[in-house]
Order: structure tokens, then sequence, then C-alpha cells
């Protein structure tokens, strides 16, 4: 079904390539599109930056003409200076082009199918990878005073990532090609003043540090660093799992019998790129692999080698899965008798208020304290995976929360209402690949990996 109320929609998939733009090192635009058969657009969780695989046709030679006049000093014409500028949108008149600026890094998988023609990938991720991996950090950040990671993460960003040089890099290809080159950079609040020194690390692995001693408010934190499509973003879990539903998807068996139901003006018609194209369950409630992974017991051992002591705590998840914010209200089922998890780190919690130590104005380490709660909280997020393809759908971006619904396996009528109440309801998408032709408009699908906890009432 069309939704006649979209201006320029045609079809569930169709794409609107504005342009492929692959950018010498010597500083020439060239327009790829005719000539690139497939585009891929990877986002993660996992991943501090976008990458994109360009798969070329080439009948044109391209490679060993990127560099202009020094094609003939470099072998290839390939140097590592080149810029890919891809913009593209779902076709609705309404939604805005999603412009990603890439840096080529390799060229993978080269094969000559004939003697004037050739295909090849084009690996790439966004510039600002180039400029962040050959710089280093060695600083104390929070100084005495102490200062929240948020803060510390967005003064990286700032200096290291998207900078003012990659700024005006954005303004000048922006005026140039005319089109909208701007990156948002969304931080989240963290909780407690904390004080570390970076020991000559790349600004990438320093967010990582920084993403793992972070705190929230209820402290049971866990942090990513990662770029969507709108631009990069420090964001909590917990703050993820209570973000409104971006879309609904459903997946319409194939061993059903009659329609939808409904009028095509009816809200609730279930629309062509609403409709699931496959799904596949990767893992779904593993109570061994769950209680190896400390989501019911674990125990955290402090030790405090100044003064002499340890301490310890044991986690139990049925004493702290009412405190966790999650996609479903339930418990995950499950228990287990033991400690399967051990945990042993170092500590000065407390030396703030010991008269000892006290004068040394100590910020001690939050992740002592939260490392049993935070890993069973991402275990219980992460209890059922799935991959799901869907209709191209250039607005969905990891983080997101989506809703599914997916039928009984029995169910033989459309209109029964059947879920399969473990599989369906809100999930949260971990990572994307967006996949697409050249400007040639070939479908548009999108593909995701989505987690969430429980679907059922215990």
């Amino acid at each position: 079904m069309v939704d006649e109320t979209v201006k320029g929609y045609r079809f569930a998939g169709d794409i609107e390539v504005k342009n492929i733009i692959l950018v010498g090192s010597s500083g020439e635009f060239r327009d790829i599109g005719k000539i690139v058969i497939e585009v891929n657009v990877f986002q993660s969780l996992g991943e501090h930056y976008l990458q994109g695989e360009i798969v070329v046709n080439d009948a044109v030679s391209l490679l060993t003409t990127l560099s202009g006049s020094r094609a003939e000093e470099i072998q290839g014409g390939f140097n590592g200076g080149e810029v890919i500028v891809l913009t593209y949108k779902m076709r609705d008149s309404s939604l805005p082009f999603k412009t990603h600026f890439f840096g080529i890094h390799e060229v993978a998988e080269r094969q000559r199918l004939d003697e004037k023609d050739e295909v090849y990938i084009l690996n790439c991720i966004s510039a600002e990878a180039y400029r962040s991996s050959t710089k280093t950090i060695s600083r104390c950040y929070g100084g005495a005073k102490g200062n929240l990671v948020s803060n510390m993460v967005k003064s990286i960003v700032d200096e290291f990532i998207y900078d003012k040089s990659m700024k005006d890099t954005h303004r000048q290809y922006r005026e140039a090609l005319n089109i909208r080159m701007e990156k948002k950079v969304h931080i989240s609040p963290t909780n407690g003043k904390q004080s570390f020194i970076i020991p000559n690390l790349t600004p990438d692995d320093a967010i990582d540090y920084l993403t793992k001693e972070a705190d929230n408010d209820n402290h049971i934190p866990y942090f990513f660093f990662y770029e969507n499509s709108n631009g990069f973003n420090f964001m909590d879990l917990n703050e993820m799992v209570t973000s409104d539903v971006k879309e609904t998807f459903t997946y319409m068996a194939q061993n059903v019998i009659g329609q939808e139901g409904k009028s095509e003006k009816d809200e609730t018609t279930i629309r062509d790129y609403q409709k699931i194209i496959s799904f596949n369950i990767l893992s779904q409630t593993d109570i061994i692999g769950n209680m190896r992974k400390g989501l019911f017991r674990s125990k955290m051992i402090n030790l405090d080698i100044l003064r002499k002591k340890k301490t310890e705590y044991n986690f139990n998840y049925d004493n702290e899965y009412k405190k966790f914010n999650k996609l479903q209200k339930w418990k995950i089922p499950g228990t287990g008798d033991g400690i399967p998890v051990l945990h042993m780190m170092h500590s000065r919690t407390g030396h703030d208020n010991d008269p000892l130590f006290a004068s040394e104005l100590p910020l001690p380490a939050r992740i002592n304290q939260n490392l049993p709660r935070s890993q069973s909280y991402f275990n219980h997020i992460f209890n059922t995976q799935m991959e799901v393809s869907v209709p191209g759908n250039s607005e969905l971006n990891v983080g997101d929360v989506i809703e599914l619904n997916i039928p009984n396996a029995t169910t033989i009528n459309k209109l029964d209402g059947k879920k399969d109440l473990y599989l369906s309801g809100k999930y949260l998408i971990t990572s994307l690949r967006h996949k697409f032709g050249g400007t040639t408009g070939t479908e548009f699908t999108t593909f995701l990996e989505c987690v969430k906890d429980t679907g059922i009432e215990i």
C-alpha cells in the first residue's frame, strides 16, 4: 500500500540518492554515482564512527586517475587522501537528506572482470577518524576538585575529534557542493566529580576509558560513545531504553489467511514500509550464559592496599532489577546459586572521609561500586537479540527504540491478533546497515540488529 499523502513516495524501499562524489587528494570533484553498484553504511553502538563500503564497477580506470597529474608517481593513484561525500534519503519530501563525509582508507577485493572492466570496494570511515587516529592525550582531566565525566568527554570531542578544523572543512565542502554538512554532538550528563590522568592514549582510547568510569544518577551506568547519521553521541543505556518508539514494524507471515481488515485511510493500517521483510533470532534467554555473565549473581572485592583492608559487595539480581530502566517491565526468568562471577579491583573508596587520607583530596573511582550492577543491567537489556530487515528507512539510527510485532508461528488468521509474546515488544537498535545502489535508484533496505529484555510477565 502506498501512502498517497506523502509527496514523492512511490513504494517501500524507494530512495533518492542526491550524489556520490569522490574528491581526489589533489582536490578534483568526480560524481561516481553511475558506476557505483552498491553502497553500505554502517552504524554501531560499539563503534565511534560511521563506516561505509562503496562497491564500484570501474571501466574508466578511476583509481589510476584519482591524483591527477601525480597518478604516475603513486601506484594505483590511491594515497589515502581521498574523500567520498554521500547524500541520500528515503524518498519523502518531508525528510532531510543524510550526508556522510567519509575518508577512503582501503581499496579491497579488487577483481578484473575483463580487459576494460574491474570491480572493487572502497572501504570508508568518517573523516574525523583520520584526525583522531594520529593524536595522543597525556594530561589530567578533572584536576584536584574533579569534574563530570560528561564534561571530559565533551572536551575531548571538541578538541580532538569534531574540532574547529573539521568544522571548517565541512563548511568548505558545504559551500562547494551546496550540501548541508553539520554534525550535532549530544552528551548525556553523568553523576559525580572525578579526576583522571590520561597516559598517552589516543582520543578514542581515552573516551573508552572514561566511558567505563562514568556514573549516572541511579548508579547503574552503562555508557556508549558512537556516531549516527545526526552526529556524535555519548549516551547512557538507561536513557536510550526510555526513549519514545521511533517506528513500529510488523511481520506479515505467509501462512495466514485474510487481509489486514482495515481501509487504507484507517490509522491502524500496516503500510508497506512498516512490514518486516525477514527476521532471525540470534539469541534468547540463555539461562546458563546469563549466569556466567553475572546477570543473576556476582561479587565485587575491593582491595584497599593503603589501609590494608578489603570490602565485599554481593550482587543479587532479585533485589536490584526493579531499579533498572527497562524496555519491558518484567524481570528475566532464571536464577542461580553460588557466585559464578567474581570481580576484584584496587579501591580508594572511603579515603575521602578518612582523617589520614582526606588531606590528599582523593576522588574514589565509581566503577568499583557500580560494575556488578552495570554488567547485570547490560545482560538484562541484551537478553534477546534479533536480526531484522525492513524497507530502507534513512531516519532510523542506532540507539533508537522500535517496536516489533511478530505473530505466533501457529497463527492462521491475520485478524486474531495473536503475537509471539517472547519476540514482540520494544527493541533497542544496537547496529544498523543501510544498503542501496548508486544514483540509479536501486531499492533501499535497512538491516537491523536489535535487543530487548523479556516480553511476558513472570
